[in-house]
Order: C-alpha cells, then sequence, then structure tokens
C-alpha cells in the first residue's frame, strides 16, 4: 500500500520486508526506510491541527500510529484489511479479517467509540458516504452492509453479488 503525506510532501510505501520507504514527492528519492516490527498491510495518513499521522495494519490486528509520537492499538483479533482517517468523524475506521469495523478516536484518548457488527466473516473494504452519513461495509458474504454510524448493526443490506465484494 502507498500514502501521500500533503504536509511533508512525502510518498510512503508500504513494504513487505517489514519497512516503510519515504520519498520526496518532488525527486522521487528515497529519503528514509522505516524498519517496522509487523508487517504493514494497508495504511492511511491525515493532517489534524497541523500535525502529520500515518498509520497502518498489521496481520496481527494492530493499528501502529506515528506523529510525534508512536501509538499502539490493539483493536482487531486478525489482519487489518483496511484503514482510513474520517474527517466527519474525527475517527479512524479499520476493517478485519475478523469480521468487525471499529470506529476509534485516536488525537485524544484513543477509545473506540463503536463497534459495527454484521459479517459473521471477513470484512475487506468500506466506503464512507458524507453525503448521506452512512459507511458501506463488505467482504466474502457477497453483500454489502450499510451502517449508520450511531448504530452498531446494519441499517439495511444491499444484496445481488455472486461473489465476495472486494
Amino acid at each position: 500500500n502507498m500514502v501521500y503525506m500533503k504536509t511533508l510532501r512525502k510518498l510512503v510505501v508500504a513494504n513487505t520486508d517489514y519497512t516503510m520507504s519515504f520519498y520526496d514527492s518532488s525527486t522521487f528519492k528515497l529519503d528514509k526506510k522505516l524498519p517496522l516490527a509487523s508487517l504493514p498491510l494497508c495504511m492511511c495518513a491525515w493532517t489534524e491541527k497541523d500535525q502529520d499521522f500515518i498509520a497502518y495494519g498489521d496481520e496481527h490486528g494492530k493499528v501502529h500510529i506515528f506523529s510525534h509520537k508512536k501509538l499502539e492499538l490493539a483493536l482487531h483479533k486478525d489482519w487489518v484489511t483496511k484503514i482510513e482517517y474520517n474527517h466527519d468523524l474525527n475517527a479512524l475506521i479499520t476493517a478485519s479479517s475478523d469480521g468487525t469495523v471499529k470506529i476509534t478516536e485516536v488525537l485524544n484518548r484513543a477509545q473506540t467509540k463503536m463497534v459495527l457488527k454484521g459479517h459473521a466473516r471477513g470484512v475487506s473494504s468500506f466506503a464512507w458516504c458524507s453525503y448521506m452519513d452512512v459507511l458501506a461495509t463488505c467482504g466474502l458474504e457477497r453483500h454489502l452492509n450499510v451502517y449508520n454510524p450511531g448504530y452498531a448493526i446494519p441499517i439495511f443490506k444491499l444484496y445481488g453479488h455472486t461473489a465476495q465484494v472486494i
């Protein structure tokens, strides 16, 4: 996976050799290679109050957040499949092979605000719609769950797929 850090003007690439590579966006030269304790499966970057953040999810269900300090959160019981910071919710959204999607406030207390249930099997992805204030999730079950972030169970499901939705 890879992300772009706007303020730092760096392209950050997650590598299967347990490292993150930081490239200068104007020259595309490698600036730094950061060794990691676990395998980065997915990542995101965001800026909040003039502070840059980068986070990655690993194969142990943990989320690692870097800014001026490092924070490690054990959020899931299996691989973290997708991670994204949502400015509308002021929270980090994570999906996992354990069948859960978690909405976690990370800036002040690093506390999980909600665990979205409704998948019996792994969740592969999600998408947020700010216009409707809904989160759609998908995975191995061949349907999409649609959530209002105030409710832990889906408000409706979209059926019709013949294979897993990625």
